[in-house]
């Protein structure tokens, strides 16, 4: 378990006054994310014979607290009005999770 002085200061950094998104901004299954980090970053790709291509890399970074370990695959996210579904995600063991989704059209 995450001791509280890091949950406090996950509170400062994932607070939409500091990087955080604003309140209502991210829903998970319906459910509002308080304090979270959405990046859609484009990564280069390496396709062969020196092409590349930029492909959206959607990733949204949390506090795991908030999800007492129930993340899924094909979990519906909403950010920032957009709907994406949960593809695959990392608790790295300090009380933050990393998810990365694919958009829904």
């Amino acid at each position: 378990m995450v001791g509280s002085f890091i949950q406090d200061d996950l509170a400062t950094i994932f607070a939409s006054s500091e990087f955080g998104e604003a309140d209502g901004t991210v829903l998970w299954n319906g459910v509002e994310v308080e304090g979270a980090i959405f990046d859609n970053e484009g990564v280069e790709f390496q396709m062969g014979e020196g092409m590349s291509q930029i492909a959206e890399q959607p990733v949204l970074t949390a506090p795991s607290a908030q999800f007492n370990d129930s993340l899924a695959d094909g979990d519906l996210f909403t950010i920032r009005g957009a709907s994406y579904r949960l593809k695959n995600w990392l608790d790295d063991g300090t009380g933050v999770v990393e998810m990365m989704f694919e958009k829904v059209t």
